[in-house]
């Protein structure tokens, strides 16, 4: 091999490495769906492309799915649906879930089931930069109140497995 030809590899490899970093930490990221707690929508072992911009450019809507870090131990990431926005009031009366406005204005309620627990538990305020995210199957742990500090983004696109290839847009 000449050295004209182990340079060009050189500066090849160490093009798409620079062009990598910026593309993994500031747009995209990738996520492995670990459980079926999202499932019909998304299986677990799914690979998952992030939208991470989505941190930066915009709020978060109610329904969205988002990827966020745990706040305990950073390391774990995990995917939910927003239900509750900043700002709204969480409670649990009789098994059932609501999500109040600040004129006490029932915005969604949702059947408590799993291991919540079924009697008046008001769980408070959410503050001015905290969510209440659920899964589709449970509301046990860690579906709660999260900080918006550690959401990384939205869902864009699932590529693995093949038969699971879909584009979100909602």
């Amino acid at each position: 091999m000449s050295w004209q030809t182990a340079k060009s590899i050189l500066w090849t490899i160490s093009f798409a490495y620079i062009l990598t970093i910026p593309v993994r930490y500031f747009l995209l990221t990738p996520f492995y769906v670990p459980d079926s707690s999202m499932s019909p929508k998304f299986e677990s072992g799914d690979l998952v492309l992030v939208n991470r911009l989505a941190y930066f450019s915009r709020k978060f809507r109610r329904e969205e799915v988002i990827v966020f870090r745990d706040q305990a131990d950073r390391t774990d990431r995990y995917m939910r649906r927003i239900i509750g926005l900043p700002m709204e009031r969480v409670v649990i009366n009789d098994g059932i879930l609501s999500i109040r406005n600040n004129d006490d204005y029932k915005i969604k309620e949702l059947p408590a089931f799993g291991t919540v627990i079924a009697g008046l538990e008001d769980i408070g305020a959410l503050d001015a930069h905290e969510y209440f995210v659920v899964s589709n199957t449970t509301l046990e742990s860690p579906s709660g109140m999260i900080d918006e500090r550690f959401i990384i983004g939205v869902p864009i696109i699932t590529v693995w497995p093949p038969k699971n290839i879909k584009v979100y847009t909602d």
